[in-house]
């Protein structure tokens, strides 16, 4: 067992330093940069932007002003972390549609990607509420409700997070106590957080008022 350990870990040394060879040829030939003058390029951005050469020649971060680097990683890493998030909930929602209906993964890829086109639905959504039950004409239907659904729990949240935000910088305390507060006025009142942080009814100078008083 350990001869096989020891065995992995100098393949991957192996395929790292092979990749990363691979990646400072690409810099090189899409810069004109020498041996030394590529080096020296990677040794400032690790201490710049803290990426190493293949991350550096995935990015094409050569290709931008340095001072400009670090917000373009952060922003295209942030997309990429977006993208692989996106995959692994399609690969799951396969999965899903797979061991309920008994089809093939090509059978269900082409069921989502049919679906996607004539609806619009992500295969997420699709999987989620079983569309696949459902004839097209029943799909369509769902949907359009659905959506609204989904439109106007969108908006709650929305208007949730307006609300504490606005009880935090009106009052200076904690995200947590501010749902509490405004859950206690909503429990007694059944108040909307619309109404709430409308009408201000977390009070002046941090002092929380009496919802009845707004609602009278």
């Amino acid at each position: 067992m350990g001869t096989i350990r020891k065995l992995k870990n100098i393949n991957t040394k192996v395929r790292n330093k092979v990749r990363r060879a691979q990646s400072i040829r690409k810099i090189q030939a899409e810069t004109g940069w020498d041996r030394k003058r590529t080096e020296q390029e990677l040794k400032d951005v690790k201490e710049r932007v803290g990426i190493g050469p293949n991350t550096y020649a995935k990015y094409a971060l050569y290709q931008i002003p340095e001072e400009e680097q670090l917000e373009r990683y952060e922003a295209m890493s942030q997309e990429a972390a977006k993208k692989r998030q996106k995959e692994k909930e399609h690969s799951r929602s396969v999965e899903l549609v797979m061991h309920n209906t008994g089809a093939t993964r090509k059978e269900v890829e082409e069921m989502l990607s049919e679906a996607q086109k004539r609806l619009g639905i992500s295969s997420r959504v699709f999987a989620r509420y079983a569309f696949y039950k459902l004839s097209p004409e029943e799909q369509a239907e769902r949907y359009a409700v659905l959506k609204k659904q989904l439109a106007q729990k969108r908006e709650q949240k929305e208007q949730r997070n307006k609300c504490i935000d606005a009880v935090m910088n009106a009052t200076g305390c904690s995200r947590s106590d501010a749902i509490i507060r405004i859950e206690a006025a909503r429990g007694k009142r059944g108040i909307s957080y619309k109404d709430y942080e409308h009408y201000r009814m977390y009070g002046r100078d941090g002092r929380t008022e009496d919802p009845e008083q707004f609602l009278t």
